[in-house]
């Protein structure tokens, strides 16, 4: 008796997790495109970054290194 309640348990749970899967894709497979959205440059300093997403919201985010370089114009720094 344990043992069938342990077994429907885990099938409940693996069904619960395959729905939540798809759910988050639309409740279909399909291969994504992902299009920049959003963009940071990078400064001297700091590093930026890029988001990509796809139409299903998914979506991951690249980091730009900063560049280390500064610009100077006149004698005053133009890009930090």
């Amino acid at each position: 008796m344990k043992k069938k309640i342990a077994v429907s348990i885990l099938t409940g749970l693996c069904a619960c997790f395959m729905s939540a899967a798809f759910s988050a894709c639309g409740g279909a497979k399909h291969t994504h495109e992902y299009l920049e959205t959003a963009r940071k440059e990078a400064t001297c300093t700091e590093k930026g970054l890029i988001t990509y997403t796809c139409e299903c919201e998914d979506f991951y985010t690249e980091e730009i290194p900063a560049t280390g370089v500064h610009t100077w114009e006149n004698g005053e720094e133009t890009t930090a």
